[in-house]
């Protein structure tokens, strides 16, 4: 079967990536999200990553103070998980970082946050954690590294399905479905 007969498009005029404005959005993005992003409030993290990646991309994130830069890398290590033996169900032993402080968690600059009763780390958050901290030039030595890797130990399941949460009782979340699309290797 022969692929399709492609249309000569030179009379098209070319598409041109707007720089200057790619830039502008993405940085406007680090400090206030539009209001059609209020309900991605769980996955700040996320559209952080791309924030901040997109301006590296470009070759602008000089254009970010190096001020500016500390204070995300400060928010980021707040949405840090670290374990909490003294929770009931909690995350005993378990780490990661979740993807806001949409569960009341204070935002605070001096002090990494402490863990919470039913507060779990998510595994995309504390991926796209992980290469903002990089980007940054962070040395990633205020991550609880043992605790991470707990997580994402205890993510995978038996059959090799994953769950995107680890929590002691990860019997009340369900697992994703049907053939997983992240597969750890075992870790030992």
């Amino acid at each position: 079967m022969e692929p399709p007969a492609m249309e000569n498009k030179a009379s098209e005029p070319e598409a041109k990536l707007l720089v200057k404005q790619h830039i502008r959005f993405l940085k406007r993005t680090l400090g206030i999200l539009p209001s059609s992003c209020e309900s991605l409030d769980t996955n700040r993290m996320t559209l952080l990553f791309f924030a901040v990646s997109g301006l590296d991309l470009l070759g602008a994130l000089d254009s970010v103070s190096q001020e500016e830069k500390q204070d995300i890398v400060e928010w980021v290590y707040a949405q840090q998980v670290l374990p909490d033996k003294g929770c009931p169900g909690g995350s005993s032993d378990v780490g990661g970082f979740r993807g806001a402080s949409f569960l009341g968690m204070p935002f605070d600059l001096t002090k990494r946050s402490a863990g919470v009763c039913n507060d779990c780390s998510h595994v995309a958050m504390t991926y796209t954690a992980l290469a903002t901290l990089l980007i940054l030039g962070d040395d990633l030595s205020r991550v609880d590294k043992r605790s991470v890797l707990q997580g994402i130990k205890k993510l995978q399941l038996a059959d090799g399905r994953t769950m995107t949460m680890a929590l002691d009782n990860a019997h009340i979340w369900k697992p994703m479905g049907g053939r997983p699309f992240v597969r750890w290797p075992p870790l030992s």
